[in-house]
C-alpha cells in the first residue's frame, strides 16, 4: 500500500503516474478530487472499511498492491483542520491511524520548495478549494508536523515507512528504488 501525500500543487498526481508505470502499472486509487469531499461521515466510513479490508490483506499474507493518490487520514487532519475548522475522523482519528501504521505502508510526501508549491496553486487557481491559495503557507506548515509526528510514531511501531519526495532535488528512480527495497522487505517483490 503505497500513499502518496502533499499539499496542492507538490507533485502527487505526477508522482503516482510515475511509480505506477515504473512499478508495472500498479492502480491507483483517489478518494476525492481537489474540491474535497461531499460527504465526510461516508469519506470516514469508507477509509475505515478500507483499513480493514488491507489489515486483512495484510493478516493473510496478501499485502495490498495498490497507490492511493491521497489518502483521508493524512489529508483530512490537515486540510479539514485548517480549511474547515474541523477533522472529521473526530476521535476515530488516533486509533485509525494505529491501524493504517499497522498495516506498514508506504507513504511518500511529496514536499518540494515553497515556491514551487505556490506557483503550481496559483496556476491552478480555479481547481482548487476555498482557502487553499490563502491559507497556503499554514497548510505547507501543517503538512511538515504532520508528516514528521508520523515518522516518529513509525519509527517507535517499528511499521510504516515515510519517504520525503521533492522533484526540485530528488529523482523519481530513487523513490522507486526505496519503494522496491520495501516491498522486497515485505514480501511483495
Amino acid at each position: 500500500m503505497i500513499i502518496i501525500e502533499g499539499m496542492d500543487g507538490s507533485g502527487k498526481t505526477t508522482l503516482a503516474k510515475q511509480i505506477s508505470f515504473r512499478l508495472g502499472n500498479i492502480q491507483i486509487k483517489r478518494f476525492v478530487t481537489s474540491e474535497g469531499p461531499d460527504d465526510y461521515d461516508l469519506l470516514v466510513e469508507r477509509t475505515r472499511a478500507v483499513l480493514t479490508a488491507h489489515r486483512n490483506q495484510v493478516m493473510r499474507h496478501q499485502r495490498p498492491v495498490v497507490i492511493y493518490d491521497r489518502f483521508p487520514l493524512i489529508s483530512e487532519a490537515v486540510y479539514g483542520t485548517i480549511l474547515r475548522g474541523k477533522n472529521h475522523f473526530d476521535d476515530d482519528w488516533l486509533p485509525l491511524t494505529d491501524l493504517f501504521l499497522a498495516i506498514d505502508p508506504i507513504v511518500i510526501y511529496c514536499r518540494p520548495r515553497l515556491d514551487s508549491i505556490l506557483r503550481n496553486i496559483h496556476e491552478t487557481e480555479d481547481n482548487q478549494m476555498d482557502g487553499v491559495i490563502s491559507k497556503a503557507l499554514e497548510l505547507v506548515n501543517a503538512y511538515d508536523e504532520l508528516i514528521s509526528w508520523l515518522q516518529v510514531k513509525a519509527h517507535r511501531m517499528h511499521s510504516g515507512h515515510i519517504i520525503v519526495y521533492s522533484y526540485d532535488m530528488d529523482e523519481v528512480k530513487d523513490v522507486e528504488s526505496e519503494v522496491r527495497r520495501i516491498y522486497r522487505k515485505q514480501g511483495v517483490m
